[in-house]
This record gives structure tokens, C-alpha cells and sequence, in this order.
């Protein structure tokens, strides 16, 4: 048996794939422990019965920083552009010494002979793999393989496919714009690189995943544009589900269902103003559906402004999806890659209305397989979003396209299986 150490961001959309990866393997007898953030605490220990050792102090405050202020958070500002570089930049590079100092402390005390590493946490695969010549897998969050290839749009713009000569321009224009936009975020962390005598990354900091053993992809093909050009070691393995124990939500059964169900969530780390929610309420008041609005979990419902609202809109602050989604007929969300697999993978149909982050990749993927719609944050009111809801309720389509994906999202593991793939290289 293996001692594994799984590294990621201390976010629940961030942590629960790697949980529910870590538990799989925890069941066949392996030792596996977390290093995460200190507030992860009692979901790693008491929740899922595995070990932990917590960021340090300082990391911890530099993510709080930049992850879960109303006003100054990364989320809060996507739009600022210029502004929103440098705050990257304290994300992805200026974290990596302090990371380093943790991980290499937490691998004296509990030397691991694996990692398994959150994407978005850099120095496991840009430093470790090689200094410590530790093997490193990256078990990924997001819709589809945000690994580069050809005829694929770069990440963080939103693109599909090219379907013409001009797209392909286009997409490779795109693709140039991106880079230089990220050179700034890859500079400092390619000087902590050379600082071991490791040489330089050029492109992308996640290519590196290509000379992993393994990268593993919570989703399918299809959302992956059904790409061809996947690298080898690259495995679509579904949804990576796991929930924190809670009891059941009586109220659920005592609801009608003579009408349709539509559930509304932001995910679990939106902290600014939360405009989907507040548009879903304001769309659905008084019309023949049940809106069912989770804030969650960081947040109370008066916090959120979700106050004196219709009779036919329920707010609570969290209901596993495990419980909730079976028993809904449409979506409405962020576009977070955790809630719209979850949703597929019960034939549930969307609409994503991107606000941050990887939102608007994730939106283009879920629109291209035809199980629901991309809905721009500018034109999310509430007239717009009552009629798309109602359309997507209406169009028989969408429902059986999200059945078709789920189907397939099915067939593919899950938890099981990337146990299975991380148990094939150790």
C-alpha cells in the first residue's frame, strides 16, 4: 500500500473532486492525507476520516485575500482586465514559495510516494516533480482537458471550436493574445523555477501535465469538444462526487411538484453580489415553477439580500446535491464545473450564466453538446431569464441531450476509476 498526499485549494468545488478521489483509495487500504487550507480542517478529518496538514499560516491569508473578499477578491473584479493580471500573478506564482516551504515540511513528516495535485497549485509539477523526483498527478476540476491541442481554443476566453478558416485564425489570434497576457503570471514563478536549476517553462504552465504519469478529467469527451487530439496519458473519468454528510431536507417532500423544479446556486466561493440568485427569484416569483435557491453554505440568505420574497421561491443555505438535483427539471448556475456535472450527470438541463474564472469555457462546452444555453451576465435580467427558462423547460431537446450526456458521463467511473489509473502508475 501507498502513502498519498493530495495538495489542493481549500475551496469545496477545488476540494470535494479530490476528496471523493481520496476516499476511493483510502477504502483500498491506502494511507492518504490532504494538504489544504486550515478551515478544510474538519471536512478532511471528522467528514471524511482522512489525515491533514494545514496550509501555512501565511498561504492561508494570501488565498483568503484574493479568494473571499466582497470587494477586492478575484471573482469580485473578472472583468477588470489589467487590474485582474496581477492578481493572477499573486495566485498562481507569488503563492508557489509558500507553498514550496509546506509541502516540503509536510513530506518530512509524512514522506508521501505520490502526489496528487489541484491544477491551479503550481509547485507540485513545476517543482517537486523534479527536485524530489516524486511522481505527480494532477486530478483536474473543470469541464474538459485544459490541455492545449490543436483545433482547441485556448482556456479563459470562451471560445468553440473552429468550424471555418477564419475561426482558426481567429482562435490562433486568441491563443497569442492569451499567452502574452499570462507571460506576466508565468515570469516570477519560472524565476522560483531556475532558482533549483530547473530551466524555464515555455507556454502554458499546465503543459507540464503532458509529461505527467497521469492527468485525470472529471468529465467526458463530449464536453470536451470531442476532441481527438487528447494527450495519452489524459483520461475522462466523469464526475468526482463526494458531499459532506448532512441529514436530509424534510422540507423537500412537503413541496408540490405540479410544477416544474428549477434550481439556482453560485457555487461555493462567490462571495460578491450574488446577481444569478437574486435574478432567479425575481424571474420566477409568482409563475407556475418552485425556485429552489441554495446560497452556498457561506453565507446566510439575508446575508445574500434573498429576503420577502414569492411563496413559490425556497431559499436554504446548502442541500446536497445528491438530494436535491434527482428531483429537479432545470439548472440555473455560474457555469462552476462541479454543479453542472453533477446536474448532467442526473439528465438535468442548464443554463450557465458565466461570471468568473473558467465559468465561460464550461458554458461553451455544456452549449455545444446541446443539454442546455450559454446566457451572458449582461443579459441575465430578470424578463430574459424568466423566457430562457420557460424555453428549456418547453423544448423536449435539451432534456434529452442532458440525458445523453449523463448517460455517458455514467459509463465513464467516476471515483472508482481514476482510483483505479492512480493505482496502475504507483
Amino acid at each position: 500500500m501507498a502513502k498519498i498526499l493530495f495538495v489542493t485549494l481549500p475551496y469545496p468545488g477545488c476540494l470535494h473532486p479530490h476528496l471523493a478521489v481520496a476516499v476511493a483509495l483510502a477504502r483500498r487500504g491506502h494511507e492518504v492525507a490532504f494538504f489544504t487550507g486550515a478551515a478544510m480542517r474538519h471536512r478532511v478529518v471528522e467528514e471524511a476520516g482522512l489525515a491533514f496538514f494545514p496550509f501555512p499560516a501565511p498561504l492561508d491569508a494570501h488565498y483568503a485575500g484574493l479568494i473571499t473578499s466582497p470587494t477586492e477578491s478575484i471573482g469580485a473584479n473578472w472583468s477588470r482586465r489589467g487590474w485582474l493580471r496581477g492578481r493572477l500573478r499573486a495566485f498562481f506564482a507569488d503563492a508557489m514559495p509558500m507553498q514550496y516551504d509546506g509541502l516540503v515540511e509536510t513530506l518530512a513528516n509524512w514522506p508521501a510516494d505520490l502526489i496528487v495535485s489541484d491544477p491551479a497549485i503550481w509547485t507540485p509539477y513545476m517543482i517537486l516533480a523534479e527536485t524530489h523526483r516524486i511522481p505527480v498527478v494532477i486530478v483536474s476540476y473543470v469541464l474538459g482537458n485544459n490541455l492545449a491541442g490543436p483545433g482547441i481554443p485556448p482556456m479563459g476566453m470562451g471560445l468553440r471550436p473552429p468550424r471555418h478558416f477564419l475561426e482558426q485564425l481567429y482562435n490562433r489570434a486568441a491563443a497569442q493574445v492569451m499567452a502574452w497576457y499570462m507571460g506576466e503570471v508565468r515570469r516570477p514563478a519560472n524565476a522560483f523555477r531556475r532558482g533549483f536549476g530547473l530551466p524555464s517553462v515555455r507556454g502554458p504552465v499546465i503543459q507540464l501535465g503532458e509529461k505527467l504519469p497521469l492527468f485525470i478529467v472529471p468529465a467526458s469527451s463530449e464536453l470536451d469538444f470531442c476532441r481527438q487530439d487528447r494527450p495519452g496519458n489524459a483520461h475522462y473519468v466523469g464526475p468526482l462526487t463526494w458531499y459532506p454528510p448532512r441529514p436530509p431536507t424534510p422540507w423537500l417532500d412537503d413541496l408540490p411538484h405540479d410544477h416544474p423544479w428549477v434550481h439556482a446556486t453560485e457555487g461555493t466561493i462567490h462571495f460578491h453580489d450574488p446577481v444569478v440568485l437574486k435574478t432567479t427569484a425575481a424571474a420566477l416569483a409568482n409563475q407556475p415553477a418552485t425556485a429552489i435557491i441554495t446560497t452556498g453554505g457561506n453565507r446566510e440568505p439575508d446575508e445574500a439580500g434573498l429576503v420577502g420574497l414569492a411563496d413559490n421561491v425556497k431559499v436554504a443555505r446548502w442541500i446536497n446535491h445528491s438530494e436535491l438535483l434527482p428531483r429537479i427539471d432545470l439548472l440555473v448556475c455560474t457555469a462552476g464545473s462541479g454543479v453542472m456535472l453533477a446536474a448532467l450527470y442526473e439528465g438535468v438541463p442548464i443554463i450557465a450564466v458565466p461570471t468568473e474564472w473558467d465559468h465561460v469555457d464550461n458554458a461553451q462546452r455544456l452549449a455545444y453538446t446541446g443539454a442546455g444555453i450559454l446566457l451572458p451576465r449582461k443579459q441575465c435580467h430578470p424578463e430574459r431569464l424568466r423566457q430562457e427558462i420557460f424555453r428549456v423547460l418547453q423544448t423536449s431537446a435539451y432534456r434529452e441531450n442532458a440525458a445523453r450526456v449523463g448517460a455517458g458521463l455514467r459509463e465513464l467511473g467516476g471515483a472508482e476509476r481514476a482510483a483505479d489509473l492512480i493505482e496502475g502508475i504507483l
